[in-house]
């Protein structure tokens, strides 16, 4: 160069980052010189380290960056390297933070991380450490860190190995989550369930949840047991619920069902009839609701319960037959008192025992003719219907009788005495057949 810097000589080599030239490395002098072959071997060394010593100074800034962003987030990340056995290589700053865990201790060596952990997390990290030495690529654990300061922490730690080109592992990489808001609601979630099934089991109730895409009904001990099914032989199709429900309720049990799925009713709520084991009939309450549908409406899943109603539905039948039972009592009370009083006379008595139990006295007479009397109120009974709705009952008359002379009329305590024997033939008419007259002694 004829101005300044008056350069006479250069020599240079390329500097290359990642096979790509991004200058030069160079010597300059104001005086002409000549290079040997080794001179120019020795400055193309002098760039490869060059370029070396660039390349490392840039992947640590980037990993500076890398932990930089790693610390300002809510997980940690630790790394172990293999040389012949594992050992601690880096702990992100911000475990101290997160977990109250001493940054410092961790890098140092005076601490190792499993110190933080109970005995069942120090058996989950060493089982996940021992997988990933034996070739298992990434894994995943949870347990707590018991921290020297602050509140015990759950944690997630998801973890992976990374190999040598001969499959020998190098380092694992781990990220530490914290999970203990999860494990919270977890726990909670369980309590609730629990309570639920406690709830369930004290109110025999049973419970089903039908996926009906899949054509699956999950159902709990107690359903089965409503029924005597064994729990291991249950058929979770709808074929099997349905072959065991009475022909008679079927279809509208199924078009109740069907109704419900198509959004005509806020549940599906009906009552019906189920086989037994056993062979018997037992009566079901079912409530349940659509719990899941598709974008297009259709239902998806339903849950519910069953109840068994049977001893309820005994009792309303017992209730059903015993008023009709009380109608026609009164129908044949009623009867029975026309009956005596189309055949008293003026001076004769008749009174209501109780129920359905009258006692007449025949004043005067033979017992020729009280029996004559006796006998056609025996058969006026007989041909009388009683009419209840659509049907016709029919009724007959025990009677126990006992004739008294004047003699016998005299005694004492003869009401008593009369009504005992009388009473005493009664059931002897019923006894022998009932539809008679049986005289006493």
């Amino acid at each position: 160069m004829v101005d300044a810097p008056h350069i006479r000589f250069y020599a240079g080599v390329p500097l290359r980052l990642d096979d790509v030239t991004v200058g030069t490395v160079c010597i300059l002098d104001t005086e002409p010189h000549q290079l040997s072959e080794r001179e120019l071997q020795s400055l193309a060394y002098v760039s490869e380290h060059v370029s070396e010593y660039l390349a490392l100074s840039l992947k640590h800034q980037q990993l500076m960056q890398e932990h930089s962003f790693i610390d300002d987030t809510p997980a940690a990340l630790i790394k172990w390297r293999y040389n012949m056995a594992l050992e601690l290589q880096y702990v992100s700053a911000n475990i101290q933070s997160l977990f109250h865990i001493p940054t410092d201790a961790l890098r140092e060596g005076s601490r190792a991380f499993e110190d933080f952990l109970d005995e069942r997390g120090r058996k989950e990290l060493n089982f996940l450490l021992s997988n990933h030495l034996a070739g298992v690529a990434s894994s995943e654990a949870q347990f707590r860190i018991l921290p020297p300061k602050g509140p015990e922490r759950w944690v997630k730690l998801l973890s992976k190995s990374f190999y040598d080109p001969e499959g020998r592992l190098e380092n694992i990489h781990a990220m530490l989550i914290d999970n203990t808001a999860n494990r919270y609601f977890e726990k909670r979630l369980n309590e609730a369930n629990q309570q639920m099934r406690l709830v369930l089991e004290a109110s025999g109730l049973g419970t089903w949840d039908w996926n009906v895409p899949s054509d699956t009904n999950k159902i709990n001990q107690r359903w089965c047991e409503l029924l005597g099914i064994d729990y291991a032989n249950f058929d979770p199709s709808l074929y099997f619920w349905e072959s065991l429900v009475h022909p008679a309720d079927l279809k509208r049990v199924e078009r109740e069902l069907q109704q419900h799925m198509a959004g005509e009713t806020p549940a599906f709520s009906t009552i019906y009839r189920m086989r037994h084991k056993n062979g018997y009939w037992v009566w079901i309450e079912t409530y349940g609701r659509v719990v899941e549908r598709s974008e297009s409406g259709e239902a998806i899943r339903l849950t519910g319960t069953h109840r068994d109603i049977t001893e309820k539905k005994e009792a309303e039948l017992l209730d059903a037959l015993g008023a009709l039972f009380y109608a026609v009592q009164l129908d044949k009370a009623r009867m029975d008192a026309e009956t005596l009083m189309r055949h008293i006379r003026s001076d004769d008595m008749v009174a209501r025992l109780g129920g359905e139990e009258f006692a007449l006295i025949l004043n005067g007479g033979t017992q020729t003719a009280a029996a004559a009397i006796l006998e056609q109120i025996r058969q006026d009974i007989q041909q009388s219907v009683v009419r209840v709705d659509d049907h016709a009952i029919n009724f007959t008359i025990s009677i126990g009788a006992l004739f008294i002379d004047n003699e016998t009329a005299a005694y004492e305590d003869l009401e008593q005495a009369v009504l005992d024997h009388a009473d005493k033939a009664l059931y002897e008419a019923k006894k022998t057949g009932r539809n008679k007259i049986v005289w006493g002694e």
